[in-house]
């Protein structure tokens, strides 16, 4: 099974990285249903660099994670979007109470206690909407960014012919 990396880019990164695979044995994914990721699942890092969230979609086979990232379903009989807690937590308030309860010296942890006790509020109709924009903004801001890297790539080629004659 391919295993999740999360990248190592700004902390409100919009989607994991499925580049990057590695094997876990089918024994030991079918062990733990909480490695198993899938569409909508939200991720957490727990270690180092505490706080960074990503939300999976466009899954197209089994995957799993690492021990260093938390995976966050939404429960189906609770009145909560999946869209909507993604960008909850990765506003500041999840960076700043873990800041407050992680624990370890130079490297920080996060507790699966300590997340547990993160206080979320239910939304309303308009913040359903809201988080629905935002959803739309982190979208267009990636098709940005990858319109930028293409460009990039393109301005660094004409240099090279530029330059090496």
């Amino acid at each position: 099974m391919p295993f999740v990396k999360l990248e190592n880019k700004p902390r409100c990164m919009k989607v994991a990285s499925f580049g990057m695979r590695l094997v876990v044995e089918k024994e030991r994914f079918d062990q733990d249903k909480k490695i198993q990721i899938s569409n909508e699942s939200i991720l957490i890092t727990k270690d180092g660099t505490l706080g960074k969230v990503a939300y999976v979609e466009g899954l197209t086979m089994p995957a799993t994670l690492n021990a260093g990232v938390f995976n966050v379903k939404v429960k189906e009989d609770i009145t909560i979007n999946s869209k909507y807690l993604f960008h909850y937590l990765k506003a500041p308030f999840l960076l700043n109470f873990a800041d407050k309860k992680s624990t370890g010296g130079t490297i920080k942890h996060l507790n699966q206690n300590v997340l547990v006790e993160f206080p979320i509020p239910l939304p309303s109709l308009e913040e359903k909407k809201i988080a629905e924009l935002l959803s739309n903004f982190d979208n267009t801001i990636a098709l940005h960014q990858r319109k930028l890297d293409l460009l990039k790539e393109q301005k660094k080629g004409f240099l090279q012919k530029m330059f090496v004659s």
